[in-house]
């Protein structure tokens, strides 16, 4: 029997068959179908066993799942469900996603089973690798000008992600990445030296020497969650998405459609993903900044888009993060900031102009003598944008309540208040932005011998490299 006719039979049986993504899957396919309309369990379990052994795209991840396929072939799936569960769930594995259904080179999901709400379980808040940015099993994408630091954002995040700290604040390290680049080893050597970038992240570089097709990009996806569910990777990173994807015109919402709609069942398989991708010209507001179709930033679960804090300072190493989400941790607008010690997230934009305001207002300000009214302040300001009085008032206020300057007089006419530096306190802002762009030359790092990071081959081959 043929496979389309072997399908056929299945479906029309009302058996959902778990194995159709690979040849050999299709050889049990057709074994279940030709004369064997209700097969032994047991020679089941031996065809899903062969077929594991050899196929690892096809696992067989705990005995519930194989006992619910054996149901699922022998007809007997909806009398014997509940019993498969208790028996698993008894014997401490894992029932999770554990009734499999159908799926097939070139088709969606699809699961004909409706359960009711309440048999959802309890709601549980995500599993957040970066608070507000990045969940396990769900989808970001981030969207920044060219050359805007991106990438630079990036390295330092999967930096954060071993160590903890950084960008991630109180978030646990050791999380394990599959970084999959547009870029050559060069670079990625380069900046794994400089953050030490070892033990938790591999390399997938340039997994195709030309545009893919469809069917290419779903294998490629199978692939990746393969190595996923060996390997354990937290995040997958896809850099750049349109370098990689099989679109060939972006604007085009059902082609862009049908390369996303693969990526939830990497997504579902644990990791979260971030999908790096550039704006559209001009740009936009309300999360319309992303080139191409709007299906792309509706189909994803976070929208960050990557600005610069001051557009007419390009020395200034502070960056807006604007966020559109699902979720109610993520913080509309944050501002980031550039350090020796890597990103730091300084604050929403209002707490940052008034971190900039203080520290005029320190330069200002003299350290003895009987200080200055907030008027005299606002008339030695120099720079651009000059704030109102009621803005210097309320930082004046704030920086006296703070210890960073002293107030004197009583407030009322002929007795105004006066401020001036508290003595100790360090007027000049700190050289915190030191930290080395990528076109700046450096030192050799001494490191140990790299391993060698392949690109794929034209036979299609794709390889992690740790």
């Amino acid at each position: 029997m043929r496979y389309p006719e072997a399908r056929s039979v299945l479906l029309a049986r009302g058996i959902s068959p778990a194995y159709f993504s690979d040849s050999a899957c299709r050889k049990v396919v057709a074994w279940v179908t030709a004369g064997k309309p209700e097969p032994a369990p047991d020679d089941v379990v031996a065809a899903l066993q062969q077929l594991e052994d050899q196929f690892p795209f096809c696992p067989v991840n705990n005995a519930a799942e194989a006992i619910s396929d054996i149901e699922r072939l022998t007809g007997n799936f909806a009398e014997e469900h509940a019993s498969v569960l208790w028996q698993a769930e008894a014997r401490g594995e894992n029932t999770t996603n554990s009734i499999r259904a159908p799926i097939e080179k070139g088709s969606a999901r699809i699961e004909w089973d409706p359960v009711p709400i309440e048999d959802l379980g309890p709601a549980v808040p995500p599993d957040w690798l970066w608070t507000g940015f990045l969940a396990k099993q769900h989808i970001t994408l981030f969207v920044g000008l060219w050359k805007c630091g991106k990438t630079t954002l990036v390295t330092h995040l999967l930096r954060d992600l071993k160590t903890g700290g950084g960008l991630i604040g109180t978030g646990a390290g050791g999380r394990k990445v599959l970084l999959v680049t547009e870029e050559g080893p060069t670079l990625w050597t380069r900046r794994r030296d400089d953050l030490g970038l070892s033990e938790t992240v591999d390399v997938l570089i340039r997994p195709f020497m030309t545009k893919p097709d469809h069917a290419a990009w779903r294998e490629f996806l199978e692939h990746l969650r393969a190595l996923v569910i060996a390997r354990g990777y937290d995040l997958v990173v896809f850099d750049t998405l349109s370098n990689l994807w099989p679109v060939m015109n972006e604007n085009d919402a059902g082609e862009v459609g049908a390369a996303l709609m693969p990526l939830r069942a990497l997504s579902d398989a644990g990791p979260a993903l971030m999908l790096i991708h550039h704006p559209r010209k001009g740009g936009g507001d309300e999360a319309q900044a992303t080139r191409g179709s709007g299906a792309l930033p509706g189909f994803v679960d976070v929208i960050m888009e990557l600005g610069r804090y001051a557009k007419d300072d390009p020395y200034d190493r502070r960056r807006v993060l604007k966020t559109h989400s699902r979720f109610e941790e993520s913080m509309p607008e944050s501002v980031i900031e550039l350090t020796d010690a890597g990103y730091l997230v300084v604050g929403d934009k209002i707490q940052v102009k008034q971190g900039d305001r203080a520290a005029v207002i320190a330069g200002i300000l003299p350290e003895e003598g009987s200080g200055l009214t907030p008027e005299e302040v606002l008339d030695r300001w120099t720079t651009e944008p000059r704030p109102g009085l009621r803005s210097v008032e309320t930082d004046l206020a704030a920086g006296a309540s703070g210890g960073r300057w002293v107030k004197t007089g009583g407030g009322k006419r002929g007795d105004p208040f006066r401020f001036r530096r508290a003595n100790g306190f360090d007027s000049r802002k700190p050289a915190s932005l030191g930290a080395r762009i990528e076109s700046e030359p450096s030192a050799p790092a001494q490191t140990p011998a790299i391993k060698p990071m392949p690109e794929a081959t034209d036979e299609g081959e794709w390889r992690a490299v740790v």
